[in-house]
């Protein structure tokens, strides 16, 4: 497992045992929703923990608690949801995952200190940690869902996609060769004719001056020497 950002020890550990049991490499982004950039789909399961945001108070309900956790929170819609029933059985979204990608809507990084969550027992009784406990709740049900995603993921087709856009690529470079070689092609035939008139030209002028060189010049000789007579 690799984090970008430092998480809680018991955080890291409930993700290093879901990274060996699933057998897909888990990444933890820990952010503000509003700064990650959009990744391009690969075989490893990003979390992506919000953080960044004033903290606010809501509640989880589990089987034998009710928790009051003050963290950053920010829902973002994802294709899949997964979260808990409150008493009145409306469902609250905890976390989202598209594709590989798992979002979780708060920052779940703060239930591992103590004076960010208020425990109130629904049987008499609670039991193990609540970072614990709402991690269980959130992972069990989003990494298994980006891990079938990961599974089904047409890879071929991505590879098929990838290399029809490489060539498409490489494809408009050589037309824009082609292009400039037909143009080059209609300078140089236009530069051509430049050339063969500008050769007429100075034959034109080249046989002016020969002429004038032997027979030009002595007739004007005689002629100034007339005229001085």
């Amino acid at each position: 497992m690799y984090c970008h950002q430092s998480i809680h020890h018991s955080l890291a550990e409930i993700l290093q045992f879901e990274e060996q049991r699933l057998g897909v490499p888990i990444e933890v982004f820990r952010k503000s929703l509003t700064r990650f950039p959009p990744t391009s789909f690969r075989p490893v399961i990003e979390v992506r923990i919000h953080t960044g945001t004033a903290p606010e108070t809501f509640p989880i309900l589990l089987s034998d608690e009710l928790l009051d956790v003050t963290a950053p929170i920010q829902v973002s819609v994802e294709a899949r949801e997964v979260g808990f029933k409150d008493a009145t059985g409306q469902f609250c979204p905890l976390a989202g995952v598209t594709d590989n990608r798992v979002t979780l809507y708060f920052d779940i990084n703060e239930l591992f200190y103590t004076g960010n969550v208020r425990r109130r027992p629904t049987n008499g009784t609670t039991s193990g940690h609540p970072g614990n406990k709402v991690a269980d709740l959130v992972f069990s049900q989003a990494l298994v869902v980006a891990q079938r995603n990961i599974r089904r993921y047409d890879w071929r087709k991505e590879s098929q996609e990838y290399t029809s856009h490489v060539l498409a690529a490489r494809q408009k470079t050589v037309e824009e060769w082609r292009s400039a070689y037909r143009q080059n092609e209609r300078d140089i035939e236009e530069k051509s004719w430049e050339i063969q008139k500008l050769a007429r030209k100075n034959g034109e002028l080249r046989h002016r001056i020969r002429t004038h060189d032997h027979l030009t010049t002595k007739r004007i000789e005689r002629k100034a020497r007339e005229d001085h007579q």
